[in-house]
Formats: C-alpha cells, sequence, structure tokens
C-alpha cells in the first residue's frame, strides 16, 4: 500500500510542474489550430540592438528568423548585454498578429546555462512611439532546445514593427534565443 500511494506522489510531483507551465503559454508544437506564420524572410527588416560576435555569423540577427532546417544557433546579445538589448522585424506596414513564438536556442551548452530570456516586454510600433502589448516576468525556465512557447496577444491597431525588449535571463552572462515568430489565427482576415 505504501509503494502504491509513493508512486501516485511521485507522479503528482512530476505532473504538476507541466499542468502550472501549460496554463501559463500554449506549446506551439501540440496545438491543433489552424495558425498563418507572418513572412520574416527578409534579412534587412530585421533589426537588433547588438549581437554576440565569435567570428562567425551563427549568432547574427538573422538566424533568429531562420527555419529550423536552415537554423545555426539562434540569436545573441553582445557579451554580458542583457537589459534593454531588443531583437524585432521591420514589416514595413501596419500589421496586427494573434500570438507571437520564442523558441529556445538550439545549443545545450547556452540552455543549461541559463542565457535564455526570462523577462520581457513584446513592444508594437505605431505613431511614431514604441507601445507595450504583452509583458512576461520571471517566466519558468526554459528546458529543451526543441521547446517552443506562443504567446497570445490583443493588437487593438497596427503596427509596422514588433519587438521583444528583453529584461532579465536566469543567470548572468549573454542573452540568446532560438528564434522568433509572429503568427495569426487563420479565421482572422490578412491585413
Amino acid at each position: 500500500m505504501k509503494k502504491k500511494f509513493k508512486l501516485l506522489f511521485l507522479l503528482i510531483i512530476m505532473a504538476l510542474p507541466m499542468c502550472i507551465n501549460s496554463s501559463i503559454y500554449s506549446f506551439a508544437e501540440n496545438s491543433k489550430e489552424n495558425i498563418e506564420f507572418l513572412d520574416t524572410s527578409k534579412p534587412e527588416n530585421v533589426f537588433e540592438s547588438s549581437h554576440w560576435v565569435d567570428g562567425t555569423t551563427r549568432w547574427d540577427k538573422g538566424n533568429a528568423f531562420l527555419s529550423p532546417s536552415d537554423k545555426a544557433v539562434g540569436w545573441g546579445a553582445a557579451r554580458d548585454k542583457i537589459k534593454d538589448e531588443y531583437l524585432g522585424y521591420d514589416f514595413q506596414r501596419g500589421t496586427k498578429i494573434d500570438f507571437y513564438e520564442i523558441e529556445a536556442v538550439h545549443d545545450r551548452y547556452n540552455l543549461d546555462g541559463g542565457y535564455m530570456c526570462k523577462s520581457w516586454e513584446f513592444q508594437g510600433y505605431a505613431d511614431g512611439k514604441w507601445e507595450t502589448i504583452h509583458t512576461v516576468t520571471d517566466a519558468p525556465n526554459w528546458t529543451s532546445t526543441t521547446e517552443t512557447r506562443r504567446y497570445p496577444i490583443e493588437c487593438k491597431k497596427e503596427y509596422s514593427k514588433f519587438r521583444i525588449l528583453f529584461k532579465d535571463i536566469y543567470s548572468s552572462g549573454s542573452l540568446v534565443i532560438g528564434r522568433l515568430r509572429f503568427g495569426k489565427n487563420s479565421n482572422n482576415s490578412k491585413t
């Protein structure tokens, strides 16, 4: 009898964090919804505050918008820069979105090192200024190099640019992400 209770207790302990995490954000890979991702394939429309320079282009801003098969590692801010670093995309016309996704860095060393984003503001640019649309504070730690988190938002107006303004990571060092995408639910009209 005690073994059964121990086993049940262990199962509950293992399942509880998954239940808590799934209520905070949606996992894109498990989604059955009809969605459309916006085209972010023009490297000249990607903008950043800085990026990590290591003699290669694997941390360059464009890496955060590549499809997985083309993926290098991801995007990384310059060394020891975290607060108010940003990464975004200029659509060059008014656009509304229903969600954005952040994918974990595709490098176990950086994921385990705690360099993924923990707190940030998701912002849109309209009327000559940045407006915060969504804020995340102390998100749960990233656990897999294939993890993707979807954050639903409500755009009350069209924005020509979107960016993530980063505030914190899980450790010290440099900020990294694997991929950033913007999307619409397919039942919404295109803008």
